[in-house]
C-alpha cells in the first residue's frame, strides 16, 4: 500500500487497474484466483453503481471496509504498472522499489 493520499475519479482508477491488468496478461501472469481480480471486481462495481446513484445497496452488499480496501489497494497495482510504464522498463519485467 501507498503512504500518500492521492484524489482520483473512480472511473479513473479503474481505467488505469485495466490497463494493469492488459499488462499483467501481457507479460503472461495468471490472473486467476487473485487479490486482484477481487480489487477489479470490485472497483469495477463502484464504478457502475456510482454511475447508477446507487452507491447505498453497494454499501448494503459488501460493507464500507471491503470496498475502502478494494479504493485503496489498488493504488499500489497502479503504481507497479505506471513505474514500469514511466521509466522505460521493458514489457516483461516487474519492478519493486
Amino acid at each position: 500500500m501507498t503512504f500518500s493520499f492521492n484524489r482520483i475519479l473512480y472511473e479513473d482508477q479503474f481505467s488505469k487497474l485495466e490497463k494493469a491488468e492488459a499488462w499483467l496478461n501481457q507479460i503472461g501472469i495468471s490472473l486467476e484466483n487473485t487479490r486482484f481480480l477481487e480489487i477489479l471486481r470490485l472497483n469495477r462495481l463502484i464504478v457502475k453503481y456510482q454511475k447508477q446513484e446507487t452507491f447505498d445497496s453497494l454499501i448494503d452488499e459488501y460493507g464500507n471496509l471491503k470496498l475502502w480496501y478494494a479504493l485503496t489497494e489498488a493504488s499500489s497495482f497502479i503504481q507497479i504498472w505506471l513505474i514500469r510504464l514511466f521509466n522505460g522498463y521493458p514489457q516483461h519485467v516487474v519492478v519493486c522499489q
